[in-house]
């Protein structure tokens, strides 16, 4: 089994200062070959390191915060097709019938009602 673009780049790191490799460093590498693609992400998105236990923690506490205060669907991944038109409306409130919560269900159901 061949090893991939990845495991190469992987191989030629040295570790930093924590003693972990960086993965900064492999887009670096991606970057001096020409091979990196990206995206620009907008200012309003929200961005959350979780490397750690912690940083984990404290992420999901400002998702919980985010959504409650902002009605955000951070993780509604069906209005997220929704919105983009892959999921028509009847097919998103059939997708809402069978939801895993009720709570997770009404969201769909509003976001079809709402045409978002």
């Amino acid at each position: 089994m061949g090893q991939t673009d990845i495991d190469k780049a992987f191989f030629k790191l040295a570790r930093s200062e924590r003693n972990e490799l960086e993965i900064t460093d492999v887009n670096a590498n991606y970057l001096q070959r020409g091979q990196l693609r990206h995206m620009v992400i907008p200012e309003s998105a929200l961005w959350i390191d979780t490397g750690t236990p912690d940083s984990l923690v404290a992420a999901s506490l400002a998702i919980q915060q985010h959504t409650r205060d902002q009605a955000s669907e951070i993780g509604y991944l069906e209005i997220a097709a929704f919105r983009r038109g892959y999921l028509r409306r009847d097919e998103i409130l059939r997708l809402a019938d069978h939801a895993p919560s009720d709570v997770y269900a009404r969201r769909l159901r509003l976001a079809a009602e709402r045409g978002e």
